[in-house]
């Protein structure tokens, strides 16, 4: 009796997890896909110096360590094209706050990034935006888009 009462407990915490993981998946995976179409991703080995903090081109680089994001802060002008470059040991998924719903700026949401990878994103939507790695959400940094 009691084995079988252990047994029917273990089989509800697993359909628990498996549907809190689904609900997880639901939520955040249609907000990933629809940014997606206009975030490009390659292969790149060129590397920029992660010490600029802002942008007075039309482009503008955040580089990921296995340390967290570079610069912690990027400030842009509306209307630059913001490349996130994946230079940590790990994959890295580059999203707007808040998580794990990443709403906060949807078109900075972006795939996931391999190790050596690099992807884009249009700032487009002016104010003060944050952003994480929704892998490992304590990585966070924030954008700043300007007029």
């Amino acid at each position: 009796m009691e084995r079988s009462r252990s047994s029917k407990l273990v089989v509800g915490i697993v359909l628990l997890v498996l549907g809190v993981a689904l609900l997880i998946w639901a939520l955040t995976g249609r907000k990933a896909e629809a940014p997606a179409t206009s975030t490009e991703v390659s292969q790149s080995t060129n590397t920029q110096s992660p010490a600029d903090t802002s942008s007075q081109s039309d482009t503008a680089t955040i580089t990921f360590t296995n340390e967290g994001f570079s610069p912690e802060t990027l400030t842009v002008k509306a209307g630059t094209v913001v490349t996130v470059k994946n230079e940590s040991d790990d994959s890295v998924q580059f999203s707007s706050d808040d998580h794990p719903t990443h709403r906060e700026n949807t078109e900075m949401n972006m795939k996931t990034l391999a190790s050596g990878q690099s992807g884009t994103f249009t700032a487009k939507t002016v104010g003060t935006h944050g952003f994480h790695d929704h892998i490992n959400d304590s990585k966070v940094g924030t954008l700043v888009v300007t007029q």
